[in-house]
């Protein structure tokens, strides 16, 4: 009987150890994995060198799907209602049939697909729409922004088309609101133009470059670099999980987002170092991983979520005013976040940005606590002690992680909120061209503005009373200040 139970917990054992890394599944194998797509319990494949393959079994078989007019490279697949759509070097298809026999129906690369309402859209040489699952298409004339698209996405009823150096000279983004008839070049913030992943979370586009990643909100037009965390910046790949955002590297696996893109931590147990991975797809609970010449890989989502969060924040002196400090919190997981600071002194916040004075002399350790939606805790504490003198003030303030916080900060000094507390209107002075967030206390986005000048109003009547965040972010960079409504 002790035998029995000994073999038990020791194949439980084995069986979390398994899950808890990425798994090789058996192919398919032999070049480039473009694409992935899942449709029910299948998963489809796109081959750089050997077209189409589909598994129904989690990756223990896969099956060729190469009947013409797949031929060799195929860079994108769709699944829409019961159709597949594949688009390849030369070809744009569907199937009725899960793949086993493909129409084709265009012949112009369609290198990427997005879908807007009952329209697909595609596009390399030309963009093309269809309106009836990928059957029949209309090619639209003298509409294609410059250099042709080689990555779209879609975010409410707008279409972004990215431009990947691969098939042009050059590249950008490219914006359109009436069905991509005409387009408005989105470029502003981009530190590197050569777009090759698209992804939506929610408002937010994100883009993959060859420099990291940006991101937009779907009313901005400046992009926000995002790449905290990420140890190889050519990024090939998104798959948006809930709140979180998968990105796949050229060369450094698989990053993991919680906290909207502002933190990036690599989740590559069992991957082979420098992997490249240029697709990824969700399945079940299972993430699946296409690389370069070595076929798919998975890992449990549970496995993954449940041991990346952290409570990490750093603490700085504030050089131009004494006995005053900033808090910067990077703290990530699934959200939402509960928070517990605790200040050292015997009081505590639950907030994420909490501001605390300390009243009587002593040293003094933070830490805070933090536990994400699906249960992962942790615990960081500085080990920089404070120390208030009987005669001084002691002061910290909590503020987002990216924003600059320092007083001797020039951009921090340009920047006026007032009246402070308010009751219906609070005006804000910012440098021309700026970009204005407001957040709760707590950081959940409540606005977000744009100015052309150096002054906007802004309706905070219907808020509810309390300590509300201001971020400005400009070319120069990025500050926070507070403000109470009262």
């Amino acid at each position: 009987m002790k035998k029995t139970i000994l073999l038990a917990t020791m194949l439980a054992i084995f069986g979390l150890s398994v899950n808890a890394q990425w798994i090789q599944t058996n192919g398919p194998y032999g070049g480039q994995i473009n694409c992935l797509a899942v449709k029910g319990s299948e998963i489809f494949a796109g081959t750089d060198e050997n077209g189409i393959f589909a598994t129904s079994d989690n990756g223990s078989s896969w099956i060729s799907l190469n009947t013409e007019p797949i031929v060799s490279n195929t860079t994108s697949l769709l699944t829409y209602g019961s159709n597949i759509l594949a688009g390849g070097q030369g070809y744009t298809a569907y199937s009725t049939d899960n793949g086993i026999s493909w129409t084709s129906v265009l012949y112009t690369s369609g290198t990427s697909f997005a879908v807007i309402g009952s329209n697909i859209f595609t596009g390399c040489y030309r963009m093309s729409i269809s309106s009836d699952s990928g059957i029949t298409w209309t090619q639209m004339n003298n509409n294609v922004p410059p250099n042709y698209p080689g990555v779209l996405a879609a975010c409410g009823t707008n279409l972004y088309a990215g431009i990947d150096y691969l098939f042009c000279t050059g590249g950008g983004m490219y914006k359109s609101i009436d069905s991509a008839t005409s387009w408005t070049v989105i470029n502003s913030g981009l530190q590197n133009s050569w777009i090759q992943a698209l992804a939506v979370k929610d408002t937010n586009i994100f883009a993959g470059t060859t420099g990291g990643i940006f991101r937009l909100s779907n009313n901005d037009t400046i992009w926000t670099p995002v790449s905290h965390g990420l140890t190889n910046y050519d990024i090939r790949s998104f798959i948006v999980s809930g709140s979180n955002i998968f990105a796949g590297s050229n060369g450094g696996g698989v990053f993991l987002s919680m906290d909207n893109g502002a933190n990036w931590v690599a989740v590559n147990t069992g991957l082979p170092a420098s992997t490249a991975v240029y697709a990824l797809a969700i399945s079940g609970n299972y993430l699946y991983a296409g690389t370069l010449n070595a076929g798919v890989w998975k890992r449990s989502l549970t496995d993954i979520l449940m041991s990346n969060c952290s409570a990490l924040f750093t603490l700085e002196a504030d050089t131009t005013t004494p006995h005053h400090y900033f808090v910067t919190n990077n703290a990530f997981g699934t959200p939402p976040l509960t928070y517990t600071w605790s200040w050292g002194d015997g009081t505590t916040d639950n907030v994420a940005y909490p501001s605390h004075t300390y009243s009587t002399a002593g040293y003094y350790n933070i830490c805070l606590t933090i536990t994400d939606s699906i249960g992962c805790t942790s615990t960081y504490c500085d080990s920089t002690y404070l120390q208030k003198s009987t005669n001084s003030m002691l002061t910290i303030d909590v503020i987002p992680q990216g924003t600059t916080g320092i007083n001797e900060n020039e951009l921090l000094n340009q920047i006026k909120t007032y009246p402070n507390p308010v009751i219906n209107y609070l005006t804000i002075e910012t440098p021309p061209q700026s970009t204005i967030k407001i957040s709760s206390i707590q950081g959940q986005l409540i606005k977000t503005l744009a100015t052309s000048g150096s002054k906007i109003n802004v309706d905070v009547s219907s808020l509810p009373c309390g300590v509300y965040l201001v971020e400005v972010r400009t070319e120069k960079g990025v500050a926070v200040k507070k403000f109470i409504k009262e």
